[in-house]
């Protein structure tokens, strides 16, 4: 860029940055808007990719939830069944001792009825 001077007076030269920026503004505003285009591009690709990404890490955790939500199923039901076959068991078990008490009840009003009578006869024969 040539000094032009101004009102008689030459004017300064322009010294603020490099050189090639002095030399070619259009090149330089061509660098710039390509720069700001890379800059969009990059960014628009890594959004795409966290988009793609955050789904997947999305459906992992449907996967995971569905699971636990089968095991949780599972659990329910297998601790109901057991309730109710506890519960059998324990009618079975009341059912089964009140048989054994009174069949020991029995036996032992039959050995008592029995031992009565030999008492009987022996202190019949005693006096």
């Amino acid at each position: 860029m040539p000094d032009t001077s101004v009102a008689g007076k030459p004017a300064k030269a322009d010294t603020s940055g490099p050189i090639w920026i002095r030399a070619m503004p259009e090149l330089a505003l061509l660098l710039s808007v390509a720069a700001v285009v890379l800059l969009l591009v990059l960014l628009w690709r890594q959004n795409t990719e966290q988009d793609r990404l955050r789904l997947g890490v999305e459906k992992a955790l449907a996967g995971q939830r569905a699971d636990g939500d089968s095991v949780r199923a599972a659990f329910q039901a297998a601790t109901a069944d057991t309730a109710a076959r506890i519960a059998a068991l324990d009618g079975t078990l009341r059912l089964a001792l009140t048989e054994m008490s009174d069949q020991a009840r029995q036996r032992l009003t039959a050995q008592f009825e029995t031992t009565r009578a030999v008492l009987e006869a022996k202190l019949t024969e005693i006096q």
